[in-house]
This record gives C-alpha cells, sequence and structure tokens, in this order.
C-alpha cells in the first residue's frame, strides 16, 4: 500500500478532532497522538514501527471517545479528559 494510501485510511479512521503527527528524521520517526484539547501523546516505545504506532493513535483515540460518550451517557455531563502521556 502507498503511503497516500496508508495515510487516507488513518484519516477515515481517526476520531473528529483528533490529529496524529509523524516525525522523521535521520534514522528515527515517531507518531504522536493529539487530543482535541491539543494533548500530545507520544505513540513510540522503541519497539513498535510507524504502521503500528498510527495504528495504536487511532486506537487511543476511538477508545477515549468511546469512553467519553459512554461517560455522557450515564452521568449526563461531559466526561473528564485522560491526561496521560
Amino acid at each position: 500500500m502507498t503511503l497516500e494510501k496508508r495515510i487516507e485510511s488513518a484519516c477515515e479512521y481517526l476520531s473528529e478532532g483528533w490529529r496524529i503527527r509523524i516525525d522523521i528524521e535521520r534514522d528515527a520517526a515517531d507518531v504522536t497522538a493529539i487530543r482535541p484539547d491539543g494533548t500530545e501523546v507520544p505513540m513510540w516505545d522503541g519497539e513498535r514501527d510507524i504502521e503500528e504506532q498510527v495504528t495504536d493513535a487511532i486506537c487511543l483515540a476511538r477508545d477515549e471517545t468511546s469512553a467519553n460518550r459512554l461517560f455522557e451517557h450515564e452521568h449526563g455531563g461531559e466526561a473528564p479528559v485522560s491526561k496521560e502521556g
């Protein structure tokens, strides 16, 4: 799959308001998930490749979005924002 197709796929599955940043430098690259409030969560763990890091970022966004919706539904208010990372 081409880089362009991989990016399009990531955009399709990324939750509303979330962003993914890929930083590339000589001999290294890493991915950062960025929450709608601007909080950055590094995905790099020293073991996973860029494709896996992007998948992790999408999963984080979807999991947190789903958890927030569930909290709001059950508690009738806005969910607290997770500040991990």
